[in-house]
């Protein structure tokens, strides 16, 4: 009796008396529960109605309700809970409630469920890690795994849709997709009406913003030939290539726009052409002081002077040390057809040089020109008088403005006239006869 009193200390009980069996009924020191067990099991005993009153006590803390034993697996016997929140029950190992606070499986399928469906979505099955699932897209059935966060986020697209999406807005614009484009953010692209090829910012496609870069070279090479130019090559600067004159061959960086809208010149045949211009009114260009000013010579007495470039062209021409100008030399009034591609008209001015007058226009290349008539008076002063009148005479007939801009490309566009002008402007000078 005396061993069995002391073996029972040893495991933290009080020895009551025998039991059924080799089972000893004794009680717990410290909190006075009764317990049958075979008093030769190793270690101290532990008390099952305080464990189970501490598994309760932890179940409620974790927000459950601690149901009792559940099934055993093969380590040990589950303890069975119950979600307080929504009734559903779990079963986990005794330790597992302490460590951690569970979630409800089912609610937390039902979440995902409901996050997939707000996103357009279905669940599959289980993804390649927990927190994946493989979706199907509700709209066109496409399935693919996607992060559980990346839905509930919506932070995630359909291949599908998106493809589709894309190929949609390619065909509002006359477009096909063919391939990827250079990044991510671009597609291949073939234009329907000219079947070229071009990578293509997605956006720009959705905006509209589109362009054939190789009809747009193409149209880049027509602009260049109508005024007498030849691309060469891709410039330094967006917009600008390097074109040569057909002419000269020189070569200079020029803007397509400019190239389009004839606002350009060949700085090679535009420093020939001022020399053989000056040559005309019997000047040698020495230098440019500045922009628009130059230093000439006077080919008959050989002084030097500084003058502006358009009183040369307005021929406003006088040597100070002669002073003989322009106005108070011989002049002419004249008549002349100018022609191009099948359009004729007329034009009436006057000139010293009308050789080099022409010159001062910068016809459009194809035009063509013929003198009808002219007539000499013995100051320009007069030949300009004169030729004022008839313009304030008959400025009602003149030939409109900004058509005459496009063949008369420097000056003289608001001096035209059209044919059925001609007998009267001719009866005009027939009248002077010579001065």
């Amino acid at each position: 009796m005396k061993d069995l009193k002391n073996l029972a200390k040893k495991k933290g009980l009080i020895y009551l008396k025998d039991s059924d069996g080799s089972k000893k009924l004794c009680k717990f020191i410290e909190c006075g529960h009764e317990i049958e067990l075979h008093l030769s099991s190793p270690g101290k005993s532990k008390c099952s109605i305080c464990y189970e009153s501490e598994l309760r006590k932890i179940a409620a803390s974790r927000g459950l309700e601690y149901l009792g034993h559940g099934n055993k697996n093969k380590k040990q016997t589950l303890r069975r809970y119950k979600f307080k929140k929504c009734g559903h029950e779990i079963e986990r190992p005794q330790n597992e409630i302490k460590k951690s606070k569970p979630y409800c499986t089912i609610c937390f399928e039902k979440k995902l469920e409901d996050e997939a469906k707000k996103a357009g979505l279905k669940i599959i099955k289980s993804g390649k890690s927990s927190d994946f699932k493989l979706y199907q897209c509700l709209e066109c059935n496409y399935q693919k795994e996607i992060s559980t966060s990346s839905v509930r986020n919506k932070n995630f697209k359909c291949d599908s849709c998106f493809e589709n999406k894309l190929n949609n807005e390619a065909q509002n614009y006359g477009l096909k997709i063919v391939g990827k484009g250079k990044d991510k953010n671009s597609r291949m692209y073939e234009f329907l009406d000219c079947g070229h090829q071009q990578s293509i910012q997605l956006g720009k496609v959705r905006r509209g913003v589109l362009e054939c870069k190789t009809c747009q070279l193409e149209q880049f090479r027509v602009d260049a030939v109508k005024v007498g130019l030849t691309l060469k090559e891709q410039g330094d600067t967006r917009g600008y290539y390097i074109y040569e004159c057909n002419k000269c061959f020189n070569k200079q960086q020029i803007s397509t726009s400019h190239v389009r809208n004839k606002e350009f010149k060949c700085q090679s045949c535009f420093e020939n052409d001022r020399k053989q211009e000056v040559m005309e009114l019997g000047l040698i260009w020495i230098r440019d002081v500045e922009t628009g000013i130059g230093e000439f010579k006077f080919d008959s007495c050989g002084h030097i002077k500084t003058m502006r470039w358009w009183d040369i062209r307005q021929s406003i021409i006088i040597c100070n040390e002669c002073e003989e100008t322009s106005y108070a030399l011989p002049s002419y009034v004249y008549l002349l057809l100018i022609s191009v591609d099948g359009f004729e008209f007329l034009k009436f001015g006057y000139s010293k040089n009308i050789k080099h007058r022409v010159r001062q226009y910068r016809l459009v290349d194809g035009s063509s020109w013929k003198e009808i008539k002219k007539v000499k008076f013995k100051t320009g002063l007069e030949a300009k008088r004169f030729e004022s009148n008839i313009h304030s005479k008959y400025s009602k007939k003149k030939l409109n403005q900004k058509r005459m801009k496009e063949i008369l490309m420097l000056s003289g566009w608001n001096e035209c006239y059209p044919l059925d002008m001609r007998d009267v402007l001719l009866k005009e000078l027939a009248n002077l006869g010579n001065k």
